[in-house]
């Protein structure tokens, strides 16, 4: 009450914190966990957005991996397995669930290449699962698509991927197309560009194999541009571009998961309403 009295003839001085604070609570009630209460007002100033693709608009828990290559032995499927299980990137995870019935074993010398793949030694066995360009060193070889595998220097197969996206993806697109301009900003290779295109309409901008840094770059270009840009994200791969664009969103599957430092965090549950959320904020 005494606080009241004393901001009567500031009602106003009032107004916009208590609003704010509210939206907070509101939003935190409902999976979206936004930074502070000046992230709300970037966000009201966005006019372009840009979307990662594995694990943002696609559902992690549905992405199925399926192998293709020379055998492999019980053993070199736990190695592989060991090694992907050290990783939250979604392709890992899908490969992790692939290989369902084999086991899990301690590794060495364990090494995450933001973008590029992973690296470990698992029962003295040198184990590399990545991108074409991170096994190969080719770079006629970055378009070749799925994830590779190398074990002790020799090439044996890859993964490949069924993507499901998410749900509600389609009515979110159609909101925020009317309002928003959007792009697609991927470091996976364009195997479902043409559905992506149905998804998003003819006039968004769409870029796969990008790398972590050339992610960082179109943002900064797009800013260069007179754009306020948000980014949505949800990994370590689209840290730069999270962190240099106005407003950076982290899509979560799991709470306990690492998110790369941004201004909110968005339950994958709640990506259905992304763009009533956005609207609320105005």
């Amino acid at each position: 009450t005494a606080v009241l009295i004393v901001a009567c003839p500031c009602a106003l001085a009032l107004a916009i914190p208590f609003t704010y604070g509210n939206i907070l609570r509101l939003f935190t009630s409902k999976g979206v966990f936004l930074k502070n209460v000046n992230t709300i007002e970037h966000i009201q100033d966005v006019d372009y957005i840009i979307f990662d693709k594995t694990g943002t608009i696609t559902d992690s828990n549905k992405t199925e991996g399926n192998y293709h290559g020379l055998p492999l032995s019980s053993d070199q499927k736990t190695y592989i397995k060991s090694v992907c299980t050290h990783s939250s990137h979604p392709l890992s995870i899908a490969i992790v669930n692939a290989l369902f019935d084999a086991t899990v074993l301690d590794i060495d010398k364990f090494q995450d290449e933001i973008g590029k793949g992973l690296s470990a030694i698992c029962e003295g066995h040198k184990i590399k699962i990545g991108s074409a360009a991170f096994i190969f060193g080719a770079q006629e070889l970055i378009q070749s698509k799925g994830v590779f595998i190398e074990i002790d220097g020799e090439y044996y197969g890859s993964f490949e991927f069924n993507h499901s996206y998410r749900i509600g993806l389609q009515e979110v697109m159609n909101n925020i197309t009317k309002k928003y301009q959007v792009a697609i900003l991927s470091g996976d290779s364009d195997q479902q560009s043409a559905s992506i295109r149905a998804i998003i309409g003819q006039d968004a901008q769409m870029h796969f194999n990008k790398s972590p840094k050339e992610k960082l770059e179109k943002v900064k270009e797009l800013q260069g541009a007179g754009y306020t840009v948000m980014m949505i994200g949800d990994g370590l791969n689209d840290a730069g571009a999270l962190k240099q664009a106005n407003v950076g969103l982290v899509i979560s599957d799991e709470a306990n998961n690492f998110s790369p430092a941004c201004d909110g965090i968005i339950n994958s549950s709640q990506f259905k309403n992304l763009s009533v959320f956005l609207s609320y904020t105005k």
